[in-house]
């Protein structure tokens, strides 16, 4: 292929650097940069060039330059390097400029936002409250299957849903639930939080039936059916001892 010949788009109604991408290209004599050779159907150069940005001198390659079809050489002014960091610099002030101007337009008609708020959910209570409430029942039902869904006491053993909930092993339920959420504490919604953190398996939770939950609460940790248990077994174990023990003969009385 001739170096002066450039891959051009075929008159389609495209315009900018997307014409330059037309699948119906045809080649379009053009007057060819200084250095430049057309290998294989991709510009190749030879010679330096200096970065506008960084101004380092840089070969003339698409390995330090981007290409740019409306310049003299085909390359951009700037090196790859200088023009990501630009790109990244512009999104960033992208972003801050409109979390500003979203902050103030929030800022400036706060009441009128409430009052928005207010009426749409006067408007649509039952259909909030009813979605709300599906929401913590899924919630609750994918707790309650990545733990078992069996009251963990060994003395009870229950298995229908709406008896279960989410029991702390440790007893520190209440300082899980004041802790910021921040610092790992619930802030709210146990099954969401159990939800977020990947339902941990660690030994901190468990599930028991609210019968167990609230008899461990009042029994100092322990579930009155697992105290019966270990009453009984303690029992069990004595008796056998004394059972094991050998029979000593009655002293004679002379």
């Amino acid at each position: 292929m001739d170096a002066t010949v450039k891959t051009r788009p075929c008159g389609c109604a495209t315009k900018g650097r997307h014409r330059y991408y037309c699948s119906l290209a045809t080649p379009v004599a053009t007057k060819p940069s200084e250095g430049a050779s057309d290998i294989g159907g991709r510009l190749e150069t030879t010679g330096k060039k200096l970065c506008k940005e960084c101004l380092r001198e840089l070969p003339r390659s698409t390995e330090f330059f981007t290409r740019r079809a409306a310049a003299a050489d085909g390359f951009e002014y700037i090196c790859r390097l200088c023009l990501s960091k630009r790109r990244k610099g512009d999104k960033t002030r992208g972003q801050k400029s409109k979390t500003s101007s979203l902050k103030g337009w929030t800022s400036a008609r706060r009441e009128e936002i409430k009052a928005m708020r207010r009426e749409h959910h006067a408007k649509n209570r039952d259909a909030i409250n009813e979605y709300q409430r599906k929401k913590h029942r899924d919630l609750r039902l994918a707790a309650l299957l990545a733990y078992g869904m069996k009251c963990n006491c060994p003395g009870c053993g229950e298995t229908t849903e709406e008896f279960l909930g989410i029991d702390h092993v440790k007893n520190d339920g209440n300082i899980h639930r004041s802790m910021p959420s921040d610092l790992g504490g619930v802030g709210g919604n146990i099954y969401y939080w159990l939800k977020k953190h990947n339902y941990p398996k660690d030994g901190r939770f468990q599930i028991l039936c609210h019968n167990c939950n609230i008899g461990k609460a009042r029994c100092g940790g322990v579930c009155p059916h697992e105290r019966k248990l270990r009453a009984s077994l303690t029992s069990t174990d004595s008796q056998s001892e004394r059972s094991d023990r050998p029979s000593r003969p009655c002293p004679s009385v002379s």
